[in-house]
């Protein structure tokens, strides 16, 4: 076994072949062609380097596009580290991600969070030690899982313990990203974390001035949050760290295309790499607001509004919710399995223990890391209740490989958990683009929320 120092990829193995990720790019990689998923498997299990002999039954172009990624990417015998050899049948051996809320305490309220005892800034009691969370990250290291996200509350509130779980998860080559409000991100604190080479860490702003964000997180947030953020990029030009810096919306239905283009200057003017904008959801505080899936065409328009001014945007990211009916790929093409990534490529820990498929989904508890294996929550709970299924409407649709039935969070608010999601691109007349028809060799995985 090579050191995590010299591995240029991690690889485990999956029912449709080798999955990798990236330390480097901070990413999954999944072979999609036939030819690739052979010469990858020529790669790890013969320890060699495939030719076009290798290849000699498959299409030449496809053959010849898994043979260059491979080279150019410098993907061989000797830069690939094997850590998990579990394949299941036609499931995951364990996800992609984990998003981890290590602690419930928050100094803000907002007024459509997920977790009421965030909200009211109560700790939960026997929230989870150090020692602890650090077994997580050996856990999910054994498991082959190597993109965490770590939130809360507010994560930056014990800056001892989050510094603490950095270096955990930096000793195993596990990949980490924070969300906090950044209200008590001093330039300091910045530069400590910066040193742990985070893939990205994203500011929650919901609104471009102080009156639209204040309304929702609280008197003084907006402008405690920008300062934050001018620390935190202060820090990493003098660090020269290569941590990606983004602020994130969580939009109401409403939002329309000025509102957008306002939040995209913020950015600018800021000076960050990345704005996301991400559709608030039925869950929490928001449970019963049902205007957030009352009007599917409403929030088509909001999706048009974020892809044309990030068209008109290119010096900057701008990201949003993606539209199934006319944007492919982001998911592994090898499941087919109906329903969003919540529990498949996704699963959620909380602050004392508890997995969830989704941090939004409060009442589906899985299981708990405290009585049970991380692993054996994951093939062996009630999460197998999402995998598997199939809905016939849903099949035969375009959209499907990437919509896979939308959000399980809508749909429950809407009154079905495993009905299609009440914002369905079909049912708000979204026009369906034929999906692509040539198979690249390999592809980068997001983990795109459903819608």
């Amino acid at each position: 076994m090579m050191s995590d120092s010299l591995s240029r990829f991690f690889a485990r193995e999956e029912f449709f072949g080798w999955l990798l990720f990236s330390p480097e790019r901070h990413r999954y990689i999944v072979p999609v062609s036939r030819a690739a998923i052979r010469a990858l498997d020529i790669t790890i299990r013969d320890r060699r380097t495939p030719n076009r002999k290798d290849l000699r039954e498959f299409d030449p172009r496809e053959a010849c596009d898994a043979l260059g990624w491979l080279r150019s990417h410098g993907c061989a015998p000797n830069t690939i580290e094997v850590v998990r050899r579990n394949p299941q049948p036609d499931s995951l051996s364990a996800p992609l991600n984990v998003y981890f809320d290590y602690t419930s305490v928050c100094n803000l309220s907002c007024t459509m969070c997920y977790d009421e005892p965030k909200r009211r800034g109560i700790k939960r009691e026997r929230e989870m030690s150090l020692e602890e969370i650090d077994g997580i990250f050996h856990e999910l290291r054994h498991m082959g899982v190597f993109r965490v996200d770590l939130a809360g509350g507010e994560p930056l509130l014990f800056p001892k313990a989050l510094l603490a779980y950095l270096h955990g998860a930096r000793s195993r080559s596990i990949s980490v990203s924070i969300t906090t409000n950044a209200t008590r991100l001093t330039k300091d604190l910045a530069r400590r974390i910066l040193e742990y080479d985070l893939k990205t860490i994203t500011v929650s702003i919901d609104g471009y001035d102080a009156e639209t964000n204040d309304a929702v997180r609280g008197a003084g947030a907006f402008d405690l949050a920008r300062r934050g953020v001018r620390n935190l990029l202060e820090a990493r030009r003098e660090c020269g760290s290569s941590t990606r810096v983004a602020i994130k919306y969580t939009f109401p239905p409403s939002l329309s295309e000025e509102e957008v283009r306002r939040y995209v200057a913020l950015g600018q003017q800021l000076g960050v790499d990345q704005v996301k904008l991400n559709p608030m959801r039925p869950s929490g505080e928001a449970s019963g607001d049902l205007h957030l899936i009352e009007d599917p065409k409403r929030y088509y328009v909001a999706l048009e509004s974020i892809r044309r001014v990030a068209e008109s945007t290119p010096e900057l990211e701008v990201s949003g919710p993606v539209n199934p009916a006319t944007c492919f790929g982001g998911r592994i093409p090898h499941i087919r399995d109906w329903g969003c990534v919540a529990g498949k490529e996704l699963i959620t820990i909380d602050s004392v223990g508890n997995v969830r498929p989704c941090s939004m989904m409060n009442d589906f508890v899985a299981g708990n890391v405290r009585h049970a294996r991380i692993e054996s929550i994951y093939l062996e709970s009630r999460l197998l209740e999402l995998r598997g299924r199939s809905l016939s409407e849903c099949n035969s649709c375009s959209a499907y490989s990437t919509c896979r039935g939308g959000c399980r969070v809508r749909s429950q608010a809407a009154g079905d958990f495993f009905a299609k999601d009440p914002l369905c691109p079909v049912g708000a007349g979204q026009p369906l683009v034929p999906g692509p028809t040539y198979v690249p060799a390999f592809e980068e995985l997001g983990l795109p929320h459903s819608l």
